[in-house]
C-alpha cells in the first residue's frame, strides 16, 4: 500500500462520519403541558452538551389585517379556537400592542429580523415578562404561525448515548439513564419506573442560546 492510500484510509478511520451521529441531536420540546404551557425543553448538542429548560409555552396562528393583528388559540382537549385581537403600531425597532381603548398592553423589541421581502412582523421578538427578571420571546413566521416562550429555569449538562441508552447528568439533576428511541420527529424517553416522556421536535429558535 502506498503511503498516498495508506493516509486516505487513516483519515476515514478517524474522520467522524454523518451517518454515526445521534438521531437526538436538536432541540425538543415535551408534548405534555401543565398549567400555564409550562413544559421541559431540551437540547442535545454535537460535542456532547445538554441543555435542559422549564419553560411556559405557547403555539398558535395569526393574522394582520391592516394593523389589527388577530390570534387564534386552539383548546388541544376540545379542539375550541379562541381568538385575542390587538391593534399594533411599528415604533422603530419596536411594536406596540393596544387593545381596543389605545392603551399599550405589550411592548414587543426586535431581536431578530426575516428577511427583507417578508412583512415587518416577522422575526423574533422579546418583551418583559409576567415574571421578574424573565422575559417573554416571541416569532412571527412567514407562514402565518406565532410561537410564545417565556424560560423559567435552565440547566447545563452532559450526555452520552450508546445503542438506544441515553445518560444524562446536569446542573438540576442527577444522573440519570434513560431507554429511548425516535419515530420521526418524536422523540419517546422512558427512565425505569416512570411513564414514558414524549418530545417533539421544536419549530422555533426561540430558546436556543
Amino acid at each position: 500500500m502506498n503511503l498516498r492510500i495508506l493516509g486516505a484510509v487513516l483519515f476515514s478511520t478517524f474522520l467522524p462520519s454523518a451517518a454515526a451521529s445521534p438521531p437526538i441531536l436538536g432541540q425538543w420540546e415535551s408534548l405534555e403541558r401543565g398549567t400555564g404551557g409550562v413544559g421541559e425543553v431540551v437540547e442535545f448538542r454535537p460535542d456532547g452538551s445538554l441543555l435542559q429548560m422549564v419553560a411556559a409555552m405557547g403555539d398558535a396562528t395569526y393574522e394582520l389585517r391592516g394593523d389589527e393583528l388577530l390570534t387564534f388559540w386552539e383548546d388541544k382537549a376540545t379542539g375550541k379556537i379562541s381568538i385575542i385581537s390587538n391593534r399594533i403600531d411599528f415604533d422603530g425597532a419596536s411594536v406596540l400592542e393596544k387593545d381596543d381603548q389605545g392603551n399599550v398592553v405589550t411592548t414587543l423589541e426586535r431581536t431578530e429580523k426575516g428577511r427583507t421581502s417578508d412583512p415587518p412582523l416577522v422575526g423574533k421578538w422579546c418583551s418583559e415578562g409576567l415574571l421578574p427578571g424573565l422575559a417573554t420571546l416571541r416569532e412571527f413566521t412567514k407562514n402565518g404561525k406565532m410561537f410564545i416562550r417565556l424560560p423559567i429555569q435552565i440547566a447545563h449538562g452532559r450526555y452520552k448515548v450508546s445503542g438506544d441508552t441515553l445518560t444524562t447528568d446536569s446542573d438540576h439533576s442527577p444522573q440519570r439513564t434513560f431507554q429511548f428511541r425516535v419515530e420521526k420527529d418524536l422523540l419517546i424517553v422512558v427512565l425505569k419506573g416512570f411513564p414514558e416522556k414524549k418530545f417533539k421536535r421544536a419549530e422555533t429558535t426561540l430558546l436556543r442560546n
